[in-house]
């Protein structure tokens, strides 16, 4: 029998402080407000793109298999993170990031519903909803 871990963790070697205290932060937020009954690692990056199976680049990956026994993971660039501050400010860039989380937590949420057809869900709307949520969440502490 396999054991199926729970629980959303995120992995954030070697990036920037900001970064991992900000990516920290949502994830508490989300433990609390969200289930994650399969466990979703995140992997944030300290590259500009990862790389999908696909062969392409992209801001982040969503991965999860058409089983629910399975594991999925998500995986977030955070190379440009500099960048970015200096174009938007430190708080566009880190919702910028944070928003790659969000768009991945509402694919893992249909995934749990549906996971044969997940993958051709478009979660955008879903996504800034759940990140302004979570905005808000921060201004009434």
């Amino acid at each position: 029998m396999t054991l199926i871990r729970s629980g959303l963790r995120i992995h954030k070697n070697e990036v920037e402080s900001d970064i991992a205290d900000a990516f920290k932060l949502f994830a508490k937020w989300l433990r609390v407000n969200y289930d994650f009954p399969i466990r979703l690692p995140v992997y944030l990056s300290t590259k500009d793109k990862v790389t999908g199976r696909d062969g392409e680049k992209h801001i982040s990956i969503f991965f999860a298999p058409y089983d629910n026994g399975v594991e999925p993971y998500l995986s977030i660039a955070t190379g440009d993170y500099l960048s970015l501050v200096e174009e938007d400010g430190k708080q566009n860039a880190l919702f910028s990031l944070l928003h790659s989380l969000a768009i991945g937590v509402v694919k893992y949420q249909k995934w749990l519903s549906d996971n044969k057809n997940f993958d051709s869900y478009v979660s955008e709307n879903d996504s800034e909803a759940l990140l302004y949520k979570y905005i808000e969440a921060l201004e009434e502490e």
